[in-house]
């Protein structure tokens, strides 16, 4: 039954002293914004105004245009490299494609058939035409 009793005397302690301990925690979190502002450089136009300390909620403008520009570039070249990776890759699973053909239309060894290679001209009409879809 002890027990019981220190903790409501306990709890009435907590919210009774629950004003102060918000107090606190609005002051602490007031000076750790105010070094922060500081640490910016950012300086509010009335010291004795309050509304106007508080800077941190602003949006301010970046104006770095080297890092942007160099973000750019990078961006760039991990599309055009992922691009490229990606067609070599296509590129590679046809060769296989083609190769595994090659195999299994020759794979009896009875009836071979000689496979002719294509010249210049059919495969760049091959191509255009597997570019185009048809």
């Amino acid at each position: 039954m002890t027990f019981l009793t220190s903790g409501f005397f306990r709890l009435a302690e907590y919210i009774a002293n629950e004003p102060d301990r918000l107090a606190a925690k609005a002051e602490a979190q007031r000076a750790k914004l105010e070094a922060l502002e500081r640490k910016l450089g950012i300086t509010p136009n009335n010291l004795g105004d309050t509304s106007d300390t508080v800077l941190a909620g602003k949006r301010l403008r970046f104006d770095d245009t080297e890092y942007l520009e160099k973000t750019e570039e990078l961006k760039e070249g991990v599309k055009n490299a992922v691009s490229v990776a990606l067609l070599k890759k296509r590129k590679k699973a046809k060769l296989i494609h083609n190769s595994e053909e090659d195999r299994s239309e020759s794979g009896n060894g009875k009836d071979k058939e000689v496979v002719q290679k294509p010249t210049g001209e059919q495969e760049t009409a091959k191509t255009t035409l597997d570019a185009i879809g048809a």
